[in-house]
């Protein structure tokens, strides 16, 4: 970044191919866990006049490009989490995702979260692939 931007770039780095490998690779709380402890606060110190989204689905569960498991469901609780930085104004582009279905679930539960509506309950327990219904989206990473 520039001006009021210098040091404000943030990458969350995970090990999903080659050296130090994760396995199971990360998900849905690992992404929430990040999220609550790295880049909600740090946009809300920045306190940003509009939020840009770059909607890639790469990361997501079905996705063999990204090499993450992420869910609709996580997609939606982390554009939810940008939309309530209190700014109102979110772009959300669509630039990725190599898995056409899968990319169309993800960026259905992010315009739902953009428009302030719940995933059905059915939809979110399956998206939870692994974790189980009612798992928890945050805490610390599994190991």
């Amino acid at each position: 970044g520039s001006g009021s931007g210098v040091g404000r770039n943030i990458n969350v780095p995970w090990a999903v191919r080659g050296k130090g490998i994760r396995n199971p690779p990360p998900g849905d709380a690992d992404f929430a866990h990040a999220f609550s402890e790295i880049v909600i606060p740090a946009a809300k110190e920045f306190a940003p006049d509009i939020v840009f989204i770059s909607a890639g689905f790469d990361s997501a569960f079905g996705d063999s490009m990204g090499g993450c498991q992420l869910t609709p469901t996580g997609y939606h609780h982390m554009v939810a989490a940008l939309a309530a930085l209190g700014t109102g104004r979110v772009v959300l582009a669509l630039e990725g995702g190599y898995a056409i279905t899968v990319a169309c679930e993800c960026m259905q539960a992010c315009v739902l979260a953009l428009l302030g509506e719940d995933m059905a309950p059915e939809e979110a327990e399956e998206d939870l692939m692994g974790l189980g219904p009612g798992a928890p989206l945050s805490g610390p990473p599994a190991p």
